[in-house]
């Protein structure tokens, strides 16, 4: 036992932090470490699943817990992807966004441990209502969600958010509600009978709990008797460290809500949980979630009760699967992890004989249904086992990552066996979707492999010429804050499965064993010391994506450029044609546009300039850009999602721009921009027809800051810009001496230290509903009343918002100048700090929470009107107007 300790301890302190890996095993997964933890989900016949609101919403110490002290099954059921938050590391925003937190899950389940599993639930955003909620997502449809993936996974103990409360935002209390619902509804065989139909059976979870405590629901002193206290602070000798402190390496991976990047501290972390529901007797004074429930294999008894006397089989057949599983443990020696061959073999031996005999038994359909799905996990993990134990490596890289239709790439498959005991690898193959084919080109990974050996083949797959594009499964519902979902199989999953996997098939004695996983691409990323791993993904073979998106053209204005960058992927030089296809009447220059690439990868941008009509009317129009190849038109493309620590993933988008005419002024402003997380308001301000500088670090900290009539600082720049905080002073020194300075929103890092010209801070107050009634303050203020006459009743269309993280405490010298109500219970009261501002000597400063980051790249024509007149208060007194 001391060699297995040292040699663990020896391997952890050698082993390179895997963590910003994409597909491939975290280190503690792989070797002996990755078999030790195996071996303790063998012996494990429980499972667990977590329901939340949104990604950060996990307890994520319990999941290692549960999965990797305990070794049982854990799942994490998110009922929304997060799309309606901020972004703190890019410019994502809403169904983008959501497909990085999605992305940024499963980094983090690489960790934990955990399966991941959505609703078709949109987050709509800040909601203060559980109401509104449910009459927005549609309370039926996502509680069906929620029962299908309860029967899908048939966890025996599931926790929740709590119900009630008014702190966290009420997403939390509605999902929490969702799954006590669910509790009886997934019983119930009259609940949701259509997921019966398609081989789905009720299931009876066996105990439910509520968190108790944080996220603003009420705090740790609160909990007395019958609350549950769940320690994660317990060291793992394998592990190298405490459940919470890999729990929270783990929550790292949610780095775009700036998720501490610090590792966790040893010591106790305890998280409270009540017993809502129980199908089993207690007395309530429970220790532990599973407190009365078997978390062993003699768990799967449980599914035989009342049939005992046809089940004589599997109870002896379960009894020597445990026998195989011990033997396997004992043996277990960190240096020499074959040792556990034998066991291991005769383990997943006994659970195929033991499928194969309750197929075939007369057992009910209930207990064959759950053995069947118990047992089917066991030979899956006994797999792996034998995988780990043997050292086998399994290398199946691709030479592209991104294919598209008709085209053909390499895929080179390695198979070694790294331990002294031999193994037949009896068959590899290249698993593709219905239309593709693989051909062997060289080399025969077949064969008896001993000791340090391996061998190599070499395929061809040919991408079907009809090939499906690599796009999400699902697709918002604008009409409703729902997905559609257009593969229901795929419902739940975080992501499609990929299309191209590896399958090698080695006999280990006399056991044949299956080893499947993704085929991937390599390639260094743009981080250092960061490989990329990425699965094969479909794409067009020419992508035209429009910019921007949403145009704003001023009744009156002369014209407006819309770029179309080409992006070509295919593996031969080609030529084609580009058009933009305009409203009848209106002006495109030029035409049409020649395409011509050489190369795979190559790129183009193609700048139109687009003209109304002079009589043209205040309305909205569609401009579609269309691409021609080989006689085949394209109008769509894609967005690029990747980050160090995420797989690469993409968002799909038609290529129509959309223009709005609208009766729109403003003054003849010079703006600088700093940029701070990501947004888009920049190209906002040139629909305007005005001129945008980005400062970087020499212009805040040098550059002739006179030259801008108003200086415009981006979503969370404070959090970002360590120049900007470093030069903020210059920011002030230019406001007093006559500039205008725009801050938008930012969290609680700007109140570290004193950004404005006065003493102010951020506090937490928002407007969550997009159509609450705004009140101006001082009606006769230039902000509106210049170039744009703004009232009470311009704040029309919003999306998501009014705003957030208002000011909250300030010095006297600032001014509200506007305020509004939300209808809520849990937010009730007329909310300040949505635009402040103060003179400051000659000049200007302002603040404002106000969602311009949302509304302005949907062309939200009032939210335009009104950030006009601020980019144009520089020049309120002079009064030019720029159309």
């Amino acid at each position: 036992m001391r060699r297995t300790i040292l040699a663990l301890f020896l391997a952890a302190l050698m082993m390179p932090s895997s963590a910003e890996a994409q597909l491939e095993p975290i280190e503690l997964d792989q070797g002996a470490t990755g078999l030790a933890l195996v071996l303790r989900q063998l012996a494990a016949g429980a499972s667990y699943m977590e329901v939340t609101a949104h990604p950060d919403d996990e307890n994520n110490g319990l999941l290692v817990m549960l999965n990797r002290g305990r070794g049982l099954r854990t799942a994490l059921l998110t009922v929304t992807r997060g799309d309606g938050g901020q972004n703190e590391i890019g410019p994502e925003i809403l169904d983008a966004l959501g497909i990085l937190r999605s992305a940024e899950l499963m980094a983090m389940h690489r960790i934990d441990g955990a399966e991941q599993y959505f609703t078709r639930a949109y987050e709509f955003g800040y909601s203060f209502s559980v109401e509104e909620t449910l009459e927005k997502w549609g309370k039926e449809e996502i509680l069906a969600d929620v029962v299908k993936i309860i029967r899908t996974e048939r966890p025996d103990v599931v926790t929740h958010l709590p119900t009630t409360g008014e702190g966290g935002g009420q997403h939390h209390q509605t999902s929490a509600r969702l799954a006590r619902e669910a509790f009886e509804a997934a019983a119930d065989p009259n609940r949701f009978p259509e997921q019966l139909a398609d081989g789905l059976r009720p299931w009876q979870v066996l105990k439910m709990y509520e968190r108790f405590g944080g996220m603003g629901f009420g705090g740790a002193s609160e909990a007395g008797a019958g609350v549950v206290r769940m320690n994660t602070g317990v060291y793992d000798p394998v592990l190298g460290r405490t459940y919470a402190q890999m729990g929270a390496e783990a929550r790292s991976m949610h780095r775009c809500q700036s998720m501490s990047q610090m590792r966790g501290l040893p010591g106790e972390a305890i998280s409270f949980w009540f017993l809502e529901n129980s199908v089993l007797d207690s007395d309530g004074t429970e220790s532990d979630i599973f407190e009365g429930v078997e978390m062993g294999l003699d768990r799967l008894l449980d599914f035989i009760r009342g049939e005992e006397d046809a089940a004589g089989f599997f109870i002896e057949g379960l009894a020597e699967l445990k026998s195989h599983v011990v033997r396997a443990t004992e043996a277990y020696d960190a240096l020499e992890p074959w040792q556990t061959l034998p066991g291991l073999r005769d383990g997943i031996t006994t659970v195929r004989e033991l499928r194969a005999a309750v197929a075939a038994s007369a057992l009910s359909d209930d207990a064959k249904h759950d053995l069947e799905h118990r047992l089917a996990l066991k030979e899956e993990q006994f797999g792996r086992a034998l995988a780990l134990a043997h050292g086998v490596a399994v290398e199946t890289v691709a030479e592209a990552g991104e294919v598209v239709p008709g085209s053909t790439f390499d895929v080179n498959f390695v198979v070694a066996n790294q331990s002294p005991e031999p193994i037949g690898v009896t068959g590899v193959e290249v698993i593709t979707p219905a239309g593709w084919s693989v051909q062997n080109e060289s080399g025969s990974a077949v064969g008896q492999l001993g000791a340090g050996e391996r061998v190599q083949s070499n395929f061809a797959v040919r991408v079907a010429d009809d090939a499906d594009y690599s796009r999400p499964f699902w697709e918002r519902n604008y009409e409703v804050d729902r997905y559609d979902i257009h593969d229901e199989s795929s419902l739940g999953l975080p992501f499609a499965p990929a299309p191209v996997h590896a399958r090698l098939t080695f006999r280990s004695g006399d056991v044949d064993v299956v080893v499947e996983e993704p085929v991937q691409y390599r390639y260094a990323g743009e981080w250092v010391g960061t490989e990329k791993q990425q699965r094969i993904t479909v794409l067009p073979t020419l992508s035209v994506n429009v910019s921007p998106r949403v145009v704003v053209y001023p009744v009156g204005a002369e014209s407006r450029e819309i770029s179309v960058e080409i992006i070509y992927k295919g593996d031969e030089p080609a030529e084609g044609s580009l058009r933009l296809d305009v409203p009848a009447g209106w002006d495109v220059t030029p035409a049409q546009a020649p395409l011509r690439f050489a190369r795979k990868g190559e790129a183009a941008v193609v700048q139109f300039e687009v003209a109304a009509p002079a009589d043209v009317e205040v309305n909205e129009f569609t401009v579609d850009a269309v691409a021609t190849m080989n006689g085949q038109e394209y109008a769509e493309g894609y967005q690029t999602i990747d980050y160090h620590h995420i797989e690469k993933r993409y968002i799909f988008r038609s290529s129509r721009a959309t223009v709005e005419t609208l009766d729109i002024r403003v003054a003849p402003v010079s703006v600088g921009y700093v940029m701070g997380a990501g947004d888009d308001v920049p190209s906002a301000i040139q629909q305007l027809g005005l001129d945008v500088t980005m400062l970087d670090e020499e212009a805040l900290a040098e550059g002739d800051l006179s030259q801008y009539d108003i200086i415009v600082t981006g979503v969370r720049a404070y959090l970002t810009r360590q120049d900007l905080r470093a030069y903020n002073q210059r920011l002030i020194d230019y406001v007093e001496q006559g500039g205008t300075v725009l801050v938008q929103y930012n969290k609680f890092e700007f109140n570290d230290a004193q950004w404005g010209p006065y003493p102010i801070e951020v506090g937490r107050d928002r407007v969550t509903v997009e159509e609450a009634p705004m009140r101006i303050l001082d009606p006769t203020h230039p902000v509106f009343t210049y170039p744009n006459t703004v009232t009470e009743n311009d704040w029309n269309d919003w999306i998501q918002e009014r705003g957030t993280y208002f000011i909250g405490e300030m010095d006297d010298r600032y001014v509200d100048l506007l305020a509004s109500e939300d209808p809520w219970e849990y937010n009730a009261g007329e909310k300040r700090g949505i635009l402040v501002e103060t003179r400051h000597g000659e000049g200007r400063w302002m603040y404002t929470g106000l969602g311009f980051f949302r509304q302005l790249p949907e062309g939200v024509s009032d939210a335009y009107k009104f950030f006009a007149n601020i980019l144009s208060l520089p020049q309120a007194q002079n009064r030019p107007i720029s159309q």
